[in-house]
């Protein structure tokens, strides 16, 4: 399991710390805000090889979750 902002994931997998095949549940922090900040081109470039990867016939796939600790002004008038 992954947890973290697309900017730190795409850091760890650039160092090494991670490799994509080792992703399987993906939680990306900060959803409310992450396409707003130009996230959106990190978020493409890490998951088109997981996406890949999912792919492959003997591979169960990941699950991707997006959280946000910012609440929605539909959310909050009710």
């Amino acid at each position: 399991m992954v947890v973290g902002t697309p900017g730190r994931i795409l850091q760890h997998i650039e160092e090494g710390n991670m490799v994509y095949g080792d992703i399987a549940y993906l939680v990306l922090d900060e959803a409310d805000t992450m396409f707003d900040r130009g996230f959106g081109p990190d978020i493409r470039k890490f998951l088109a090889p997981v996406k890949q990867r999912a792919l492959k016939t003997n591979d169960h796939g990941f699950q991707t979750v997006l959280v946000t600790d910012t609440r929605i002004s539909i959310w909050a008038s009710s």
